[in-house]
């Protein structure tokens, strides 16, 4: 009678047992989750600093440019499509990698898609407002007359 009374003091809930069963494999997910926002961070960061880095360089010629008649609009829309042929680059680098880790983590994955398409949908969309942000801020400053780098 001991043991039948231990037992019904050990009672708790399927889902609160499934949860604490989880936790050994939560916990990687987690780290990885953080470690993957790091590096969309890093990537933003370094993206906006290659974009920015290309325009100071070419300061000069956007001046001259300029000087010589060239239109606003179509220096901009130089800078504005190098951002854009860099970030589908690195979109479509994005998409093979992706693909390729989630082949290599199948067995590994427990109720996770191998490809998470909202995912890759919003780092994709990160990408894009940081290239367009980066190219549009400092093409803004030639419509202003300020000075780029």
């Amino acid at each position: 009678m001991q043991n039948f009374e231990e037992a019904l003091c050990r009672l708790e809930p399927a889902a609160r047992r499934r949860a604490e069963s989880l936790i050994a494999r939560r916990s990687p997910a987690v780290l990885a989750g953080i470690v993957a926002g790091v590096a969309l961070l890093l990537a933003a960061v370094g993206t906006y600093g290659v974009l920015s880095y290309t325009i100071a360089q070419r300061r000069r010629e956007i001046g001259v440019r300029m000087a010589l008649g060239a239109q606003t609009h179509h220096i901009r829309t130089q800078f504005l499509s190098l951002g854009l042929r860099l970030l589908a680059a690195g979109i479509l680098l994005c998409v093979v990698g992706a693909w390729a880790a989630g082949k290599g983590m199948e067995g590994v994955l427990f109720g996770v898609p191998k490809r998470h398409v909202a995912t890759l949908l919003g780092t994709a969309l990160v990408m894009t407002a940081v290239s367009l942000s980066s190219s549009a801020s400092f093409l803004g400053l030639i419509r202003f007359g300020g000075q780029v780098g």
